[in-house]
C-alpha cells in the first residue's frame, strides 16, 4: 500500500533531508525518486494494566537512498483508522534516520493495531516510496474496589450495624468473592465489569 500512496497530506513527524536543494532533479533519470527500508516492520508495546500505561518506547531504524528527496517522515496509513493512542516520531538530518514509538494517551482495555508509513517525499510532498509499520498493544484490565478496607462497630446482642457497601471494578473481567469468616455476609459473590457489593456482619 505504501508504494502506491501518492500524497501525505497530514505528517505525524517531517525531518528536512540534509542538503535538500542538491538533491532537486528535473526530468528524465533525474526525476526524484527513492528506495525506503525499516530494520523492523512490526513493534509490540509492552502489554499494560489499564491503570499504569507506561511501557517502554521502541526504536527502530529507517534507511533511506536515492535523490529529490526533500523529507523523511511518518504518517497514519489512510487504509486503516486512526489509532490516537501511538505516538511517534522521526529523527536525523540524513539515512539512517531514528524511529521512537511509544503512547500519546491511554488506550482502553482490549488489544490495538495501529498501522502507519514511514516515506520520503520530495519537494512539493508527493511520496517517491513508503514502508508500513504495524505497532500492537494491549491493555489488560486490573480487578480493583473503592475502599481497602470496612470498619464494623455494634453491641454484642443489639440490633447488627447497617450494610455497607464495596464497589467492585473490573473491566471485562468475570470476579468472585468470598468471605473469610462465617460472620461476613455479601450480597454478591459474584460479577463482571463495576458491580456494588452489600457487606453486613453478624451482631
Amino acid at each position: 500500500v505504501g508504494r502506491v500512496w501518492s500524497r501525505v497530506r497530514a505528517w505525524m513527524s517531517l525531518v528536512l533531508v540534509a542538503g535538500m536543494a542538491a538533491c532537486g532533479g528535473g526530468g528524465g533519470s533525474d526525476s526524484p525518486s527513492a528506495s525506503v527500508s525499516v530494520s523492523r516492520s512490526e513493534i509490540r508495546l509492552a502489554d499494560s494494566y489499564e491503570d499504569r500505561q507506561n511501557p517502554a518506547t521502541e526504536v527502530l531504524t529507517v534507511n533511506v537512498s536515492g535523490h529529490g528527496i526533500a523529507g523523511v517522515g511518518l504518517a497514519y496509513d489512510p487504509a486503516y483508522p486512526v489509532a490516537d493512542w501511538v505516538g511517534a516520531g522521526i529523527t536525523g538530518t540524513a539515512s539512517p534516520y531514528t524511529v521512537t514509538i511509544g503512547l500519546s494517551g491511554w488506550a482502553p482495555v482490549g488489544e490495538h493495531t495501529a498501522h502507519l508509513l514511514v516515506g520520503a517525499v520530495d519537494e512539493k510532498g508527493n511520496t517517491l516510496d513508503a514502508e508500513t509499520l504495524t505497532v500492537q498493544y494491549k491493555v489488560m484490565a486490573r480487578l480493583r474496589v473503592n475502599e481497602p478496607a470496612l470498619s464494623f462497630e455494634g453491641v454484642n446482642g443489639a440490633t447488627p450495624p447497617g450494610v455497607q457497601s464495596l464497589t467492585v471494578g473490573a473491566t471485562g473481567l468475570n470476579w468472585t468473592a468470598t468471605p473469610r469468616h462465617s460472620w461476613i455476609h455479601l450480597s454478591d459473590t459474584s460479577g463482571t465489569d463495576g458491580t456494588q457489593i452489600g457487606v453486613s456482619v453478624d451482631d
